[in-house]
């Protein structure tokens, strides 16, 4: 329980790093869920155009490979409007841009 909750709080800063050093045109909402993989992230549109992107993360991880999952997802959010969610080059790019954000070595 208490790695979980670590794990979250953890989230919840890299989120916010990422979020102010490398924004995205959209609003980013992380949910924890019972799931099989590790993570994933998606970009929804309204009708009315307005765009919300949701990072979904697996419930049981400690706190390193929950924040090195939220970077994961976060770079196809960085990438979506060039590839959507396609891990080629660009996502690439994104991510190194991240890491190196939450890693400090920028």
């Amino acid at each position: 329980m208490e790695d979980r909750r670590a794990a979250r709080k953890r989230a919840r800063e890299v989120l916010i790093v990422l979020t102010n050093e490398l924004p995205v045109p959209f609003p980013v909402r992380l949910r924890w869920r019972q799931m099989e993989e590790f993570g994933e992230s998606l970009v929804s549109s309204k009708k009315d155009g307005a765009r919300s992107a949701t990072i979904n993360l697996r419930s049981s991880m400690d706190p390193d490979l929950a924040a090195e999952v939220l970077v994961h997802e976060y770079a196809h959010l960085l990438a979506w409007d060039y590839h959507g969610r396609k891990q080629d080059a660009v996502w690439g790019i994104a991510y190194s841009e991240a890491y190196s954000v939450v890693s400090g070595e920028h």
